[in-house]
């Protein structure tokens, strides 16, 4: 544990891209109140700007009992230097970084590779979002445990009483680097508006917004405060995803917000949104335009089968996805890599 039976003090330092990051947010900071119950002392530093900056943070790592790298990969020099200074290192990851994002043409590059690959070999551990993720760590000569990016059923639940009467809210929440999802669905929004006019709109809360979407919009500024009762004003959470080598690393956390309120959910078939979403049951998949259009419209028309299929997506998630589920785990790790308790195999 954190304090040993000979009264040392272990620490935990993660390198972090910003500390708002929302990697950050679902990846570090809900499992950092079980490492302090097992006594570790946790730390978060930025990874600064400008190589001897960088040197001279890694430097003061030397005393940290784990290191633990969030996304970044760094250039052969600066990890060399940091597999260094640290003595144990750990790498956490719920994107496929090996490649370049869905906006690129050509999404496998030689540099990222190679920079993903001697991250990899650097590393005493890397945590994976989820099983594609792993196998990318074990493809690429490391060792991966899988730890999905899960949900804090304490801070999103449903809400009291469901919403009555009124237009039909469809959402989506996100980024920006993420609005090129939505776009595709154009053609859906189009014939949604043709059946059902202004009686369904389209939430969508972002920092940015897109064009004209064939469905009247509702544009919602992202805020943290605003998470909750903007999820809960959804009627039905809508995760759209082309098939490719980055979206298939995908950890669904959009899904699992949505599930966390208590909302149905329709997906794309892609990566890990299979595993979450049984179709029909706690959700919805949708493969083409027909699929998104049909499913879309049982939801708008019955809102018994809202209300039914948002339940059982909410019982879904207990037990599979939530903080709860998994701190054990994730603590269990961190110890396992500092030598502080016997390893268990991976399930």
């Amino acid at each position: 544990m954190g304090a040993s039976e000979t009264g040392a003090v272990h620490r935990v330092v993660y390198i972090v891209p910003a500390l708002d990051h929302v990697c950050v947010r679902h990846r570090v900071d809900v499992f950092v109140p079980a490492l302090q119950r097992r006594g570790w002392i946790v730390e978060k530093w930025v990874l600064p700007r400008g190589l001897l900056r960088r040197l001279r943070l890694f430097w003061r790592l030397r005393r940290a009992d784990v290191v633990v790298v969030v996304r970044k990969l760094l250039r052969r020099g600066q990890l060399g230097f940091l597999r260094w200074c640290s003595r144990r290192l750990v790498f956490d990851f719920d994107d496929a970084v090996v490649y370049r994002d869905s906006s690129r043409a050509k999404q496998l590059s030689r540099g990222r590779a190679g920079r993903f690959r001697r991250m990899m070999r650097a590393s005493d551990r890397a945590i994976a979002g989820n099983a594609y993720l792993a196998r990318l760590v074990e493809g690429h000569g490391g060792r991966a445990s899988t730890i999905p990016t899960c949900v804090d059923v304490g801070r999103l639940s449903p809400a009291a009483t469901k919403r009555a009467g009124g237009k039909v809210v469809i959402g989506w929440i996100g980024s920006h680097s993420t609005l090129m999802y939505l776009e595709p669905l154009h053609r859906v929004f189009e014939e949604l508006a043709r059946r059902y006019g202004h009686s369904v709109v389209l939430k969508v809360v972002c920092d940015k917004f897109p064009e004209a979407m064939g469905l009247e919009v509702i544009e919602k500024p992202w805020a943290l405060d605003d998470e909750l009762a903007d999820l809960r004003t959804f009627d039905i959470g809508i995760m759209p995803l082309p098939d490719d080598a980055w979206t298939r690393g995908k950890c669904g956390f959009k899904l699992l917000q949505y599930m966390a309120v208590g909302i149905p959910v329709v997906a794309s078939s892609v990566g890990v949104n299979v595993e979450i979403v049984r179709d029909g049951e706690n959700g919805f998949l949708a493969n083409d335009d027909a699929r998104w259009v049909e499913v879309l419209s049982d939801l708008i028309e019955d809102v018994e089968l809202r209300h039914r299929i948002g339940r059982q997506g909410w019982a879904s998630l207990h037990g599979r996805y939530t903080v709860a589920d998994w701190a054990g785990r994730y603590v269990q790790v961190i110890e396992e890599v500092a030598g502080l308790r016997a390893e268990v195999p991976e399930s």
